[in-house]
């Protein structure tokens, strides 16, 4: 997802120039997604023979009474709600108010999703490395909301591209980790997996389409793309406040929990 977001923000500055406006881009995109739609429906085939054991209709909603989805979704909410509002704000910033080139403000844009991309291969390694999971989950939180303040900063195009790359490193780290906590809560069964992911995805995606819309009547009210972006730049503080309620899953603490009887004993 990562390299898709990078290579569309480097690409699409040029192609508006290239093909003369927006609408062709969109245009353009359009015919691409269907082509992969079409090639998508040629090539997957489902497995014969594939053992699938279906859910009975305690196990689907079994899901929806375990806390620990709902906090993974508001967790999640902060940092989504900032990151979407910010790749969609920053190009018109930088163009409106800090006085950027649409290829500078393209190009500095596309690098948040491009240090996502070392992000998330960084992430998943440092956290099944150590074993742990909130640690690499909740300092995120607490870095967050001051480089979204340091990038909305008058600094020169450098500086920003600088501060961009930190943003979309952070931004984009706690993610991986968020994703296996659902496997390896105690007790959890695949189907309840399943379930307790749409959950997730259900409550955090809520946060997400709101953050454009109250960022756009922000600076509409204002007259101020900067300050549209301010005005949520203090939600990734959720992947803090997440982890206050959250369970350590990592393999670590399930290690400790299986020598706890035997030191006891």
């Amino acid at each position: 997802r990562c390299s898709r977001d990078w290579s569309s923000d480097v690409c699409s500055s040029d192609l508006v120039v290239l093909l003369g406006g927006w609408r062709p881009v969109f245009e353009v995109t359009g015919g691409l997604l269907g082509l992969a739609t079409i090639g998508w429906w040629l090539t997957a085939r489902e497995r014969p023979g594939h053992a699938l054991s279906l859910p009975t209709g305690t196990a689907r909603f079994r899901a929806l009474r375990r806390r620990e989805f709902y906090v993974l979704g508001l967790t999640i909410t902060g940092g989504g709600t900032a990151y979407t509002t910010a790749i969609l704000f920053l190009p018109l910033y930088f163009v409106g108010e800090r006085g950027f080139t649409l290829a500078e403000a393209g190009s500095i844009t596309a690098i948040l999703p491009a240090a996502g991309l070392l992000s998330n291969l960084s992430a998943g390694f440092l956290s099944d490395r150590t074993g742990r999971r909130k640690v690499f989950i909740w300092p995120c939180g607490l870095i967050l909301p001051g480089l979204y303040l340091l990038a909305l900063s008058p600094l020169p195009l450098w500086a920003e591209a600088v501060v961009v790359f930190a943003l979309g490193y952070f931004a984009w780290f706690p993610f991986p980790v968020l994703m296996a906590i659902p496997y390896e809560l105690p007790g959890i069964e695949a189907t309840e997996v399943a379930v307790g992911q749409a959950l997730v995805q259900a409550v955090s995606g809520a946060g997400i389409l709101a953050g454009p819309v109250i960022a756009s009547v922000v600076a509409d009210a204002t007259g101020s793309y900067g300050t549209g972006l301010l005005a949520l730049s203090g939600m990734p503080i959720l992947f803090a406040l997440g982890c206050l309620v959250l369970p350590e899953t990592g393999p670590a603490a399930q290690r400790r929990e299986v020598a706890a009887p035997s030191l006891e004993a």
